[in-house]
C-alpha cells in the first residue's frame, strides 16, 4: 500500500505534459497569447521542421494523447502524419542528471536561462511569435517521439531556429544510441549517422563500449557503405529515429 509520504513524493515529481491554455506554457500578455490561440487543420497549416506547434484532438468529446500538447516538428510525412517531440513542465525544476539527459530545458532566443541543466546541455534557444516566451522549466523530452496525424488541428507558436533545431537531431540520434547500443540495428546507424563537431559520433561511442570495436574504420561515408534494395522494417524504424538534412 502507498504511504502518503510515497504518494507526496509521487507528486512532487509530476510533470505537466498537457497545456490545455496556452497561458501554463507561454509568458506574456493576453492580446499576444490571443493572436497566437488560431487553430487551423493541420492539412492547411504548411508544418514544416522546426516547427512548435499546440494540438487539438477533442474527437468526439473524448480527450486524446496528444489533445493540448505542445510539439516540435521534426520529420513531416504529409498528407498522412508527422513525427513530433513534446514539451513538458517540470516541477520542481530538473534536478536528475539523467533526466537532463533527455528533457532539455528551453527558452526564448537572445535571454539568459532562468535554470541550470544538470547534464551540462545549454540553453534550448526558440523563437516564439509576438515576442512571448515559454515559461520556467520548460523542457522538451528528446527521448520519446510522437506519431501525429495530421486530422489535429494546430496553432502555430513559433520555431526553433536552424542551428538549434541541428542541434536537437543531433541530440535525437545520440539518445536513440545511446539506450539502443545492444539492438542489431545500431551498426546500420552507425554507418548513416552524420558526424557533429560538439559531440562524439555515433561509432565513437560504440567503440568506448565495446573493445571488438576498437579496429573498426567507421570513417567511410554511410553513403557509400550501406546498400538499401528495398523498404524494410530497419528503414522504416530509423527514418524515425535518424534524422538527416
Amino acid at each position: 500500500m502507498e504511504t502518503p509520504t510515497a504518494a507526496a513524493s509521487v507528486t512532487a515529481r509530476a510533470r505537466e505534459g498537457k497545456f490545455s491554455n496556452l497561458d501554463t506554457f507561454l509568458s506574456g500578455g493576453d492580446d499576444e497569447l490571443t493572436r497566437i490561440s488560431h487553430y487551423v487543420p493541420a492539412s492547411q497549416a504548411e508544418l514544416a521542421p522546426g516547427h512548435i506547434i499546440h494540438v487539438k484532438d477533442n474527437k468526439q468529446g473524448t480527450e486524446t494523447r496528444i489533445h493540448d500538447r505542445v510539439m516540435l516538428v521534426i520529420k513531416n510525412n504529409a498528407p498522412v502524419s508527422m513525427v513530433c517531440y513534446a514539451f513538458c513542465k517540470h516541477d520542481p525544476p530538473l534536478a536528475s542528471t539523467s533526466d537532463a539527459q533527455t528533457h532539455w530545458l528551453v527558452g526564448q532566443s537572445g535571454t539568459p536561462p532562468q535554470a541550470e541543466n544538470p547534464g551540462g546541455l545549454p540553453l534550448l534557444e526558440v523563437m516564439l511569435h509576438y515576442n512571448l516566451s515559454p515559461k520556467n522549466d520548460i523542457t522538451i523530452n528528446l527521448r520519446d517521439p510522437w506519431n501525429v496525424e495530421y486530422e489535429v488541428e494546430v496553432a502555430k507558436l513559433g520555431v526553433v531556429p536552424v542551428k538549434f533545431y541541428e542541434a536537437v537531431r543531433r541530440r535525437i540520434n545520440h539518445i536513440f544510441l545511446e539506450e539502443s547500443h545492444n539492438s542489431p540495428l545500431v551498426p546500420l546507424v552507425i554507418n548513416a549517422a552524420p558526424r557533429s563537431a560538439d559531440m562524439p559520433g555515433p561509432s565513437d561511442m560504440l567503440r568506448s563500449r565495446s573493445a571488438g570495436n576498437a579496429t573498426q574504420d567507421n570513417t567511410t561515408s554511410s553513403r557509400r557503405t550501406v546498400q538499401v534494395r528495398r523498404p524494410s522494417e530497419s528503414q522504416r524504424i530509423l527514418g524515425t529515429f535518424l534524422f538527416r538534412p
